[in-house]
């Protein structure tokens, strides 16, 4: 009698630890695929906001004309005082 309830017991040990590695192994595969797919995201917004950011100073340079040499020391001074 003690065979079977000691090969019971190996039994329930080993459902519990195939439960417990199949648990694990599900959390892991979830939090890698969430980090996967913040990384992402992350890289995508970058990107996004490096084109506007791209695209923005394009325009204010195609639209702001140079400043003369005159204008650049006025600035300078300018900047002295504050």
């Amino acid at each position: 009698m003690d065979a079977v309830k000691n090969a019971a017991s190996d039994t329930k040990n080993a459902a519990c630890d195939a439960g417990s590695a199949i648990g694990s192994a599900t959390s892991n595969a979830v939090n890698n695929a969430g980090s996967a797919v913040g990384g992402a995201v992350g890289s995508a917004s970058a990107a996004v906001s490096g084109a506007a950011r791209d695209a923005s100073n394009y325009v204010v340079d195609s639209v702001t004309p140079e400043k003369s040499t005159k204008d650049k020391i006025i600035d300078s001074i300018k900047s002295l005082g504050q």
